[in-house]
């Protein structure tokens, strides 16, 4: 339901359209907060 509602800005950018991300529904099952947090490390380190 969030997708549907999701309006993407897409201004020209130095005259050219912009790629917008791709939505996807998440495949995470349950305790998305958790994974996030385990994932915030990894972050840190390598991005």
């Amino acid at each position: 339901m969030l997708i549907d509602k999701t309006h993407i800005f897409d201004r020209l950018r130095y005259g050219v359209n912009r790629l917008g991300p791709k939505l996807i529904v998440s495949e995470i099952a349950t305790d998305a907060s958790a994974m996030g947090a385990a994932v915030t490390p990894f972050r840190a380190a390598f991005y």
